[in-house]
């Protein structure tokens, strides 16, 4: 098991890779640029043969496919260091996010404040 790791945009983690589909898409196939963002590239019957895939988003993603993280609207990932779940490395997780007074207040999965 790959460690997961923050997007740039810190909205979502995973282990992010291009990939090449084997055929040609049809022009009514939208090309995945994100987790869960899609949209159509370039006129239609040109999209490209190309598609990038991460993992899930700490706003709506699953928590069971991003363990150890905190799904919610306020939610952004931070890196993890030595962080485990059940004995093992997770990375990088979300973690619930408020300001308040000047400060930054993070919550992790599980805690109670």
């Amino acid at each position: 098991n790959e460690k997961l790791l923050c997007t740039h945009d810190r909205l979502s983690l995973g282990n992010c890779d291009f990939g090449r589909y084997k055929q040609p898409l049809s022009a009514a196939v939208p090309v995945l640029r994100g987790p869960q963002a899609w949209r159509q590239e370039g006129v239609y019957g040109l999209l490209p043969a190309r598609y990038w895939a991460c993992g899930d988003g700490c706003t709506n993603g699953k928590a069971h496919a991003i363990v150890g993280s905190f799904i919610g609207p306020n939610s952004r990932c931070v890196k993890g260091n030595d962080l485990q779940v059940s004995g093992k490395p997770i990375g990088d997780v979300c973690v619930n996010t408020q300001c308040d007074g000047g400060r930054l207040k993070v919550q992790f999965r599980r805690d109670a404040t």
